[in-house]
C-alpha cells in the first residue's frame, strides 16, 4: 500500500525529509513508521488524513500520515 508521511519542524529538521510516499506492508500501524523513523514515540503526536489518532492505528492504502512534536506552550 502506498502512504505519504509528512514530517513537521523539527522532526524534518534532523536531516530528515520533510514528505514522502512509501510502499508499506498492509496492516502497517503508526508505530512501526516511528521507529523506522528513529523517532521517539513520546516525541511525536499523530495525525492520519487530518485527525489526530493513537500510535497503534492501523494505516490504509492512500493515508496521509502527519508527524509533528507535541505542542509546547506557557
Amino acid at each position: 500500500m502506498r502512504v505519504t508521511i509528512k514530517l513537521y519542524t523539527s522532526l524534518f529538521q534532523e536531516g530528515r525529509f520533510a514528505s514522502e510516499e512509501r510502499d508499506l506492508p498492509e496492516e502497517t500501524q503508526v508505530w512501526e513508521v516511528i521507529e523506522s523513523l528513529q523517532i521517539k514515540p513520546s516525541e511525536t503526536m499523530v495525525f492520519v488524513n487530518g485527525k489526530h489518532v493513537k500510535k497503534n492505528y492501523i494505516l490504509c492504502d492512500g493515508d496521509c500520515l502527519a508527524l509533528m512534536p507535541p505542542m509546547r506552550g506557557g
